[in-house]
């Protein structure tokens, strides 16, 4: 496997997670260094030299350092396993004992949303966040897809709306229709686009996402991955 770099460095004061230079660690020398569960574990090794053991160790570090659970411990061997299996096919690549990977059971979630709840919380949000939530909850889309929810994907005529394969996680094109409470979420994104236009024209063109922003520093721009839940 390739050499890896850290993946960055965390202020034990504040929790929070810097990317990695050499610079800001010899500034911070009390800062955590944060590796990637699988690539930092073994970076430098040659794939063929990955044995079983290697894999138990993975799983020592993930259960005990980095607190997972079965759910994401198992993530992460899924992921080892599929790297293992590509590089098994490959004639350069000879394994001394092929690694070993026991994929353990996950526990069921009993967590839910009742709607009186559910109508709690975005009663707690700002417009925009609220929009989103209602829409997540009427579709039941994952982070990315309602985040970086395009207007060219949704078909009001026939009530579709088609996410493109390029989009997904799977790699597939991913199809539903568009549920009353979904649609009313997409009106009234429409109305706040259109609101949006007439008081910032330099915009048109430019407002492909369903959810953007209206602040002027991020003006007609989506949330950032980790902007979605702030401290707020």
């Amino acid at each position: 496997m390739a050499t890896q770099y850290p993946k960055g460095l965390r202020n034990p004061d504040t929790k929070k997670l810097n990317q990695y230079s050499k610079y800001l660690h010899d500034k911070n020398p009390r800062w955590t260094v944060v590796w990637d569960e699988t690539s930092g574990m073994f970076a430098g090794r040659d794939m063929h030299s990955i044995i079983s053991l290697d894999v138990t160790r993975m799983e020592n570090v993930l259960r005990r350092q980095k607190g997972l659970g079965p759910a994401g411990i198992n993530n992460y061997l899924r992921y080892l396993k599929a790297v293992c299996r590509y590089s098994k096919s490959k004639p350069s690549v000879k394994f001394e004992d092929f690694p070993e990977f026991e994929i353990g059971t996950e526990e069921e979630r009993k967590e839910w949303l009742e709607p009186e709840d559910a109508r709690k919380l975005i009663q707690w949000l700002d417009p925009l966040r609220a929009d989103m939530v209602g829409f997540a909850l009427a579709t039941g889309h994952r982070n990315a897809n309602v985040r970086l929810l395009k207007w060219g994907w949704w078909h009001p005529q026939s009530g579709d709306l088609i996410i493109p394969k390029t989009e997904t996680k799977n790699g597939c094109s991913l199809q539903l229709i568009v549920t009353k409470g979904a649609k009313a979420v997409l009106d009234n994104r429409l109305r706040v686009r259109e609101q949006l236009l007439k008081r910032h024209p330099h915009l048109s063109g430019k407002l492909d996402y369903v959810f953007v922003r209206d602040g002027q520093k991020f003006l007609g721009k989506p949330f950032y991955r980790t902007s979605v839940c702030n401290k707020t």
